[in-house]
């Protein structure tokens, strides 16, 4: 074989690896997580309000260069966010994971806004709870998991969204 074969061989191995590597990052990985969480006000007149509740994400997650999407079901203590027949939460995160977390269950049909951000491996999280059209980072309510005392979550809540935050949670 001539050295122009030996170049079209290897450039063809090379892009079956690139084939292959496309192929699994784009089916994505099983996420099926239950983890508790502490629901809490920020601020230092909300202190002693936490609540323990559980956050559980059943579906896939596609983190590949060209997407980062979780799509499955979103369960927050037993409530099933977008109770529709047949339809799946998707969460389109974005380069600071982040992506905004929809729930159409609302019996007024309003459709409700969240803000959620995770680590790199699903396995720490943090939302923002919308309230009345809005949040804020000195008196918003949050949630955050894992975590099992308000001080573990506001830690927690710190790390996922320090690069959202233009100063530490409270």
């Amino acid at each position: 074989m001539n050295k122009l074969g030996y170049f079209i061989v290897i450039i063809g191995v090379i892009l079956l690896i690139a084939l292959a590597v496309f192929v699994v990052m784009s089916i994505g990985t099983k996420v099926d997580v239950e983890l508790d969480c502490i629901q809490y006000r920020l601020g230092i007149d909300n202190i002693e309000y936490e609540e323990l509740i559980t956050l559980k994400f059943e579906g896939r997650y596609v983190n590949s260069f060209l997407a980062h999407i979780f799509v499955g079901d979103v369960y927050i203590d037993g409530y099933k966010l977008n109770n529709i027949p047949g339809k799946k939460t998707s969460l389109d995160f974005n380069k600071y994971n982040s992506a905004q977390l929809y729930d159409t269950n609302d019996s007024h049909g309003v459709i409700t806004t969240d803000r959620i951000l995770i680590n790199d491996d699903f396995s720490k999280m943090a939302i923002c709870i919308n309230e009345e059209g809005s949040w804020n980072s000195s008196s918003g309510l949050m949630m955050a998991a894992p975590a099992s005392s308000r001080e573990q979550a506001i830690a927690i809540s710190n790390e996922v969204m320090d690069s959202f935050l233009q100063k530490e949670l409270e």
